[in-house]
């Protein structure tokens, strides 16, 4: 599948420049995530408190899940696309693209959701063997 270098409505609405950030963003929240899931291990704390992984995990899912998909939430909800530098935006005219964009961004936070409560479910489960 060829990457797309413009705005498609419902599709993609972030650039290479938007795309690496998240990706960068993502991988620093796995990491953020383990390292707070190591913290509660290595205290022992109860395995309730693994619960609130969910957070940090939900926050990496989203990040990576916008990098995969090449598509902002925060734009679609928002009308915005950008395919030039970083930190610059431009308003999607069209109602029916506006509409496509605030779809797309709903889908993509559910998936982040289900990712993060997976994630955060196994966690908690192996704190309880453990």
């Amino acid at each position: 599948m060829a990457i797309s270098t413009e705005y498609i409505p419902g599709v993609c609405n972030i650039g290479a420049d938007e795309t690496r950030l998240r990706l960068r963003l993502g991988l620093m929240g796995v990491a953020f995530t383990a390292a707070c899931a190591i913290g509660l291990w290595s205290i022992g704390a109860g395995a309730g408190w693994y619960l609130l992984l969910f957070f940090p995990a939900f926050g990496s899912a989203i990040a990576l899940i916008q990098a995969r998909s090449r598509f902002c939430v925060h734009f679609g909800r928002h009308g915005l696309f950008n395919f030039a530098q970083r930190g610059t935006t431009a308003s999607v005219g069209a109602e029916a693209a506006r509409l496509a964009d605030r779809a797309r961004a709903a889908e993509l936070i559910r998936r982040s959701a289900l990712l993060a409560a997976v994630a955060t479910v196994i966690v908690f489960l192996l704190a309880l063997i453990v």
